[in-house]
């Protein structure tokens, strides 16, 4: 019975810590207009409680509008307590505005004739 608790209270702290999402707006993502896409996908590396950064999604980025959605699944959940936090993943998805990323499509108001 005792470790039926244990277990099941294990469980739910890996299924409720899964559900935080972070998001950054990053340059003029939130004034520019424009249809959202997702721009690239990937897992950020973390060691020692999130000490060191060992792989970044964002590193070679050559935007510089986009907005970083951060969040651990169950997987980078199970990851990070089951390596008592020495190790842990963070799922994280790069979303781009059309304009962004088709800079031809976009109006200059300032535009001279």
């Amino acid at each position: 019975m005792n470790k039926q608790i244990i277990l099941s209270a294990f469980t739910l702290i890996i299924f409720l810590s899964s559900c935080a999402i972070q998001r950054e707006q990053l340059g003029n993502y939130s004034t520019t207009e424009g249809k959202t896409t997702v721009y690239e996908t990937g897992k950020d590396m973390y060691l020692f409680w999130n000490q060191v950064q060992i792989q970044d999604v964002e590193k070679n980025l050559k935007i510089k509008n986009y907005e970083k959605i951060t969040k651990r699944t169950f997987f980078d959940n199970l990851v990070f307590y089951g390596t008592f936090g020495v190790v842990s993943y963070y799922s994280v998805k790069i979303k781009i505005k059309e304009s962004v990323k088709n800079p031809e499509t976009t109006t200059n108001k300032n535009k001279t004739h």
